[in-house]
């Protein structure tokens, strides 16, 4: 259940953000925590704020130039079979080609040095990267490895290169 997966990422440590009945989330802009309890039963999705999560979100379900996961995971320098598909949507259980992967930000990087929301990173159409103050939507009917976000030291590292697409001009 949505309520499941919400108090699994909780107990991972990370801040669950509820909806409010006007379909947008609750205030979260001040790293405020909310009792993964808040989500409804009758809710369709939650935010989770991202915080020292980066996460690479590939939408070649909506847009049709998107590159090929495996390619994207290559300019990236990842061996596609390493790195687990976090989360992701299925329809009658067949990939749609909406992709999510989630990265730890390397110790000493600095989050006020990176965009914490890029549209069509490094010029690659469907390719956004997020961090930082920014909210990934867990959504019912979606798969979610394990049902949870892992605990941030569990994640891998975010690979240099997919810093430097979201790293602030100097």
């Amino acid at each position: 259940t949505l309520q499941a997966k919400a108090a699994n990422i909780e107990a991972n440590g990370h801040a669950v953000i509820p909806y409010q009945d006007n379909g947008n989330p609750k205030p979260y802009g001040n790293e405020q925590r909310y009792p993964s309890s808040m989500v409804r039963e009758d809710d369709t999705l939650f935010g989770v704020r991202l915080d020292e999560m980066v996460l690479l979100d590939l939408d070649g379900n909506k847009v049709p130039e998107a590159p090929h996961p495996r390619d994207l995971l290559a300019m990236l320098g990842l061996p596609n079979q390493t790195l687990p598909i976090q989360y992701r949507m299925l329809t009658d259980t067949l990939p749609d080609g909406s992709y999510h992967w989630l990265f730890r930000l390397p110790a000493g990087v600095d989050l006020a040095s990176l965009k914490q929301s890029v549209n069509n990173a490094n010029g690659l159409a469907g390719v956004d990267v997020k961090t930082g103050n920014q909210l990934i939507y867990i959504k019912a009917g979606k798969v979610l490895r394990g049902d949870t976000i892992p605990q941030l030291a569990a994640l891998p590292e975010a690979p240099a290169i997919l810093l430097g697409w979201i790293t602030k001009p100097k």
